[in-house]
């Protein structure tokens, strides 16, 4: 992730307060900034959301959660490449929500579903889900253990569960991740998983050179890290 209106200008630095606004769109966007942090946030994350889908092997007849899953701008794309696959979103920003279901509006509502949730308390049934992607979410948790095992429940045995984020060491690169973020190394995220229900399988990282609006090239390296449910 590297955004590019952390400048005013090319010269000029954004303040405090403009930095911890930032913050608190990336974690929930509102009104007329969170539509504009939406459409960039699709961008930047493309490439990291196909990172985590291609290890999930989806197959037809499968069903998908999204935690997190911003405009969902992508899911017509996910939808027509993974044919007979069945999706569900959620999302913490009820604007997210709303603009998912708008963009997403001519795919069949036996395909698609968009539910608005409070961060904690999921509205799915146990054992509902074949794979959970999350990518670029797990900064915000508040509680990021107990939310791990809440999702592993929502998972059918032998589902597969994907995490992704970037690492630690780019993120704190970022002015504005000082506020509100928390920051993870693989060891960090696979502290927080280590329980009885998920066994995790893989580690996959992927370094993208990635330009900034004041021309910057910078590498962002991101990780997705992959589990199966085993009870």
């Amino acid at each position: 992730m590297f955004y590019p209106y952390l400048y005013k200008t090319k010269k000029k630095m954004a303040t405090n307060d403009e930095l911890k606004h930032i913050a608190e769109q990336l974690a929930h966007p509102s009104g007329t900034k969170g539509l504009e942090i939406a459409t960039m946030m699709m961008e930047t994350n493309a490439n990291m959301i196909s990172h985590a889908l291609d290890a999930l092997n989806i197959q037809p007849g499968e069903h998908l959660l999204e935690i997190g899953h911003g405009n969902a701008y992508h899911v017509a794309d996910l939808l027509a490449k993974h044919l007979g696959v069945f999706y569900t979103g959620l999302e913490t920003s009820l604007l997210m929500m709303q603009q998912a279901q708008i963009l997403n509006k001519d795919i069949s509502t036996d395909r698609v579903n968009f539910l608005h949730y409070d961060g904690e308390n999921f509205p799915n049934a146990l054992g509902s889900f074949d794979h959970i992607l999350t990518v670029n979410c797990i900064y915000f948790w508040k509680r990021p253990a107990f939310f791990i095992t809440a999702i592993a429940k929502l998972l059918k045995p032998n589902g597969g569960l994907a995490i992704t984020f970037a690492t630690k060491d780019f993120m704190r690169q970022l002015p504005f991740t000082k506020h509100g973020f928390r920051l993870y190394d693989v060891k960090d995220v696979l502290a927080l998983a280590d329980i009885p229900q998920l066994k995790h399988t893989q580690t996959l990282r992927a370094v993208e050179r990635i330009k900034s609006k004041n021309g910057q090239l910078v590498d962002r390296e991101f990780v997705t890290v992959l589990w199966t449910k085993t009870v």
